[in-house]
């Protein structure tokens, strides 16, 4: 861990990202699609994505 600062908050690229989630039709069964954009957005930040499957049983 590092005590460098963190740069300073795109608050258009934030308030932009957000719309974009919330657009995203997500109802409970079906997250596909908002994991899907999730996972695009933290890989063109430069971030390694792992992709999980969920546990059904644990769902229930």
């Amino acid at each position: 861990m590092t005590d460098a600062p963190l740069p300073a908050i795109d608050r258009e690229r934030l308030v932009d990202d957000l719309r974009q989630l919330v657009r995203i039709p997500s109802i409970t069964g079906s997250e596909e699609s908002v994991a899907a954009w999730a996972a695009g957005t933290l890989r063109d930040l430069g971030l390694e994505v792992v992709a999980l499957r969920p546990d059904l049983a644990a769902t229930r």
